[in-house]
């Protein structure tokens, strides 16, 4: 197993958010557009119109993305529930992860931007 600086996972994490979310500016919603100081992001949320459609054709592609919360939790209360619905309807986390180079993050855009365009 390979042992990575923590400083490293950071800088790449943060230096993949943003390259990643420079390249999807203006392409989809992006809930947290800038990354806050200090913050170690696990990956970049975007907003998409289908969720499920989205995530099927990027799986296609080759690109993994995450879907933490589809579902609330049961001991969420009923009107906080509703209330982040759209986030678990549209919210799909595109992967940044520390192990990505900056090829990766940009075939994750280039891809993401082809299942926008409805070519894949």
């Amino acid at each position: 197993m390979r042992f990575m600086n923590p400083e490293q996972v950071v800088a790449r994490r943060r230096r993949n958010f943003v390259h990643l979310a420079s390249r999807l500016r203006g392409h989809l919603g992006l809930p947290f557009p800038e990354l806050p100081r200090g913050v170690c992001p696990l990956f970049l949320p975007v907003m998409v119109p289908d969720k499920a459609k989205f995530q099927h054709a990027l799986n296609g592609l080759g690109v993994q993305s995450v879907d933490l919360w589809h579902v609330s939790h049961p001991t969420c209360p009923p009107d906080l529930a509703e209330e982040i619905s759209g986030w678990r309807r549209h919210c799909v986390e595109l992967p940044i992860h520390q192990e990505l180079s900056p090829e990766d993050i940009d075939k994750v855009a280039d891809d993401v931007l082809t299942v926008l365009k409805g070519d894949q």
